[in-house]
């Protein structure tokens, strides 16, 4: 069994969030193929969610194994870690919030694995019959304004790749369609497809890592917070995302 524990104190949960929670599972189960489960307490900012039932179906199918949700109502552990010991003696307990930024078993495991673990993308062909030849996916809305690009520096930024022969299609909040704002396996195939996901610190750009190679993957960033948003990202980019400034100090 692979269990991954967040207790109430840890305040991500946003949709990044949650397909890095799965994607270190998946990371060990790559592994290491074994059960898995997530613990979460019913005080994490995720479960008071309106969309955790919708967004939970997608995320766990986009994976080709079990990965199970379970709500727990204490911050002490003993009597999952006895269930677990009962039950599987070769047990993973991993801990979100030491793993990400400490864990050097996660680390060791990137470097043998070489890059994240990539989903078995559904064939949505018959729906997307016409994508460019030649194009990149982009997303630019995110939660933080720290993470945020200018309005113009998106248009330069999109400009220069159009310049060099990449269509572009928009994902995530600024999307034109409901499908390429919302529907995770669909965005899933059509980033399957692209030669390069472009954009900020978001919930795609963490989509991005489990779809295509990470050295397809290039993020913007405002340079006045790099090292911020350069440390929650040090994964992607050891593992060969391109990092670029959107403005200057």
């Amino acid at each position: 069994m692979i269990a991954l524990i967040l207790g109430s104190n840890d305040r991500s949960g946003g949709l990044g969030d949650i397909i890095d929670w799965c994607c270190t599972l998946n990371m060990f189960a790559e592994y290491e193929p074994d059960e898995c489960i997530i613990y979460i307490h019913s005080n994490h900012s995720v479960i008071k969610s309106k969309k955790l039932d919708t967004l939970w179906k997608q995320l766990s199918s986009l994976f080709d194994r079990n990965i199970v949700l379970k709500i727990i109502d204490s911050n002490d552990y003993s009597d999952i870690l006895l269930d677990i010991s009962q039950n599987k003696t070769n047990s993973n307990i991993i801990n979100d919030r030491y793993f990400k930024t400490k864990g050097n078993k996660y680390q060791k495991l990137l470097y043998l694995l070489g890059d994240f673990p990539k989903i078995k993308v559904k064939d949505y062909s018959e729906y997307f019959h016409d994508l460019p030849e030649k194009f990149v996916t982009m997303q630019w809305d995110a939660m933080g304004y720290y993470k945020r690009c200018t309005e113009n520096e998106i248009k330069n930024i999109t400009e220069f790749y159009e310049n060099i022969g990449y269509k572009t299609i928009i994902v995530g909040g600024k999307a034109k369609t409901d499908i390429l704002r919302n529907d995770l396996h669909k965005i899933a195939y059509i980033m399957s497809k692209a030669s390069l996901h472009v954009g900020v610190d978001s919930g795609f750009m963490h989509l991005a890592k489990i779809v295509m190679p990470s050295n397809k993957i290039h993020i913007y960033n405002n340079e006045f917070f790099q090292y911020r948003i350069a440390n929650k990202l040090k994964n992607v980019l050891k593992a060969g995302a391109v990092l670029n400034y959107s403005r200057n100090k």
